[in-house]
C-alpha cells in the first residue's frame, strides 16, 4: 500500500519512558501501556522541522504539535492510522509505522517522532511470511484464534508523552 498518511490523527502505543509524575516523575516507565493521538507530516515538513537530511521516504512522522511523542522505550511500536470508510463498515486501523528514532527529552523539544515507514517494506514482509517461506509448516505455523478482552477506557494521564494508559495484565 503507498498511501502516505499525511496530515493524518494517528496513534502510538509502548512501554516507554514518560514525563509523567504517576510514573515517578521525568524519566520514568510507565506502570500501564501508554498511548498519544500523533497527528502526521509529510517528509518535506519533517525534513525542516529536524533541519536534517536523514529522513528518508522510508520514514513517516508524527507529533511535533505538542509534548505527546514516542520515547526511549518505545522503539518498536506501532504508529496506526484508520484506513477505509466508516459508512461502508471498512473502516480499520492500519499498522504504518515502527518507532524508529526521536528527540532526547522526548516531546519537550516539540520535534515530531521519527517511524519506519511499514509501506516501504510489505515486500520483504509478505516474501517472508507467505507460505512459500522457506521453513513454513502449514501444520506448525498456524496462527492461533485470539479473542482478546476488551479494553477498559480510562483518564488520560498527567504526564506529557502519553495520553491514556492500560492495564498490563
Amino acid at each position: 500500500d503507498n498511501e502516505k498518511f499525511e496530515d493524518q490523527d494517528c496513534i502510538v502505543t509502548g512501554w516507554g519512558l514518560t514525563n509523567s509524575v504517576e510514573d515517578n516523575g521525568v524519566g520514568g516507565l510507565p506502570q500501564y501501556l501508554m498511548q498519544a493521538k500523533l497527528r502526521t507530516l509529510s517528509n518535506t515538513e519533517c525534513r525542516n522541522r529536524w533541519d536534517s537530511s536523514y529522513i528518508y521516504d522510508e520514514n513517516i512522522c508524527a507529533g511535533g504539535k505538542g509534548l505527546a511523542s514516542s520515547c526511549n522505550g518505545d522503539s518498536g511500536g506501532p504508529l496506526v492510522c484508520k484506513k477505509g470508510n466508516s459508512d461502508l463498515e471498512t473502516e480499520r486501523y492500519v499498522l504504518v509505522g515502527v518507532v524508529s528514532w526521536g528527540q532526547r527529552g522526548c516531546g519537550l523539544n516539540r520535534l515530531p517522532s521519527v517511524f519506519a515507514r511499514v509501506s516501504s517494506v510489505l515486500g520483504w514482509i509478505n516474501e517472508v511470511t507467505a507460505e512459500g517461506f522457506e521453513g513454513y509448516d502449514a501444520n506448525r505455523n498456524k496462527v492461533p484464534i485470539f479473542n482478546p478482552e476488551p479494553v477498559p477506557s480510562v483518564a488520560p494521564t498527567i504526564g506529557c508523552v502519553k495520553e491514556r494508559k492500560f492495564s498490563k495484565n
